[in-house]
């Protein structure tokens, strides 16, 4: 059963993503500038997620921030990276393509990191049933586009 949660959890994750550029291109039609409306993005979720965390006392801890390595803390400027890009993207190419996209770069990416444990995640071997999901990932990136 918490399989289908986690299953279920990764769905909304994925609708989120796409409310989110939907949302976001909004605004920054408002504002005129997609950098102005990732800022905006990123200070209301540090506000809700300082709210959420506050509201079930999980603040303490963040003192140790600090001993993390650099590397750990460059999560912020890929994910302002990743917000920026798909608000200047989307009005381009859709919020389809997008995520088609953005799926494609994932699994090629997380094919090397599993295959490398690159920044300490488990390594996982790279296998053909494996490589094979990727380029099928990769055709359905191209049928879209077409």
């Amino acid at each position: 059963m918490a399989q289908l949660w986690f299953l279920f959890a990764g769905l909304c994750a994925g609708a989120l993503i796409v409310f989110q550029s939907a949302v976001n291109v909004r605004m920054s039609a408002t504002l005129g500038s997609p950098a102005n409306t990732t800022l905006i993005n990123f200070i209301v979720g540090a506000l809700f997620l300082g709210l959420v965390l506050l509201l079930f006392g999980r603040l303490q801890g963040l003192s140790v921030a600090g001993n993390a390595p650099w590397w750990a803390w460059l999560g912020g400027v890929a994910g302002a990276v990743i917000v920026l890009g798909a608000t200047y993207l989307v009005p381009h190419i859709g919020t389809a393509n997008l995520v088609a996209l953005l799926v494609s770069g994932q699994a090629l990416t997380a094919l090397a990191f599993d295959h490398f444990g690159w920044l300490g995640v488990p390594a996982f071997p790279l296998t053909v049933p494996r490589l094979l999901g990727v380029i099928m990932i990769a055709i359905g990136v191209f049928v879209m586009r077409r």
